[in-house]
């Protein structure tokens, strides 16, 4: 079960999909996280990218984000429901398709966001790398922008785009990394 741990829907629970083809965060990690990141989040523009359930999106607008566009390919059913359950309305826009061609239709759109959330799958380097990249070539990221890595610990720290991270934290075999843009 995934609940959303603060803020306006705090102890609202998430619809999660069976089986194991997303890996919602953790609520523990997303408070840790959330705390980390509460002097950024008023007002913010955010991007959820690989958004499963949306939980971290809708964490961030439960804590004074001002709008978010969720992404996802394989669970937009259960994004759809769980951000249509938050009642945020106008706040939002869920994309179902996949990352790199969301970054695409935004960059087109000439989208800007304050706030980028990444949960790729934790073991496809290869996707993680493509999507920074696209990130990092699309201009979408404000500047002064935050992008938000979480990821599987102990990889390589993928520097190359937006410069060494200005926070790295390990919470269990979670490692989340932060760029300011």
């Amino acid at each position: 079960m995934s609940v959303i741990t603060g803020g306006t829907f705090k102890g609202r629970r998430l619809k999660t999909p069976r089986g194991g083809r997303t890996r919602p965060t953790s609520s523990f990690v997303r408070e840790a996280l959330f705390s980390m990141l509460s002097p950024w989040l008023y007002g913010a523009r955010v991007l959820d990218l690989f958004a499963g359930t949306g939980a971290l999106g809708l964490e961030a607008l439960s804590r004074g984000a001002e709008y978010a566009v969720f992404v996802d390919a394989f669970s937009c059913k259960i994004l759809k429901a769980n951000v249509s359950m938050m009642a945020v309305g106008d706040a939002t826009e869920v994309f179902c398709m996949d990352a790199l061609k969301a970054v695409r239709t935004l960059e087109d759109r000439h989208e800007r966001f304050d706030m980028v959330l990444l949960d790729p799958p934790y073991d496809d380097i290869r996707m993680q790398l493509d999507v920074l990249g696209a990130l990092h070539d699309s201009g979408i990221v404000s500047s002064d922008g935050l992008v938000v890595l979480e990821r599987r610990k102990g990889r390589e720290v993928p520097s190359t785009y937006f410069g060494e991270p200005f926070r790295q934290r390990n919470w269990g075999d979670t490692e989340v990394l932060v760029w300011k843009v």
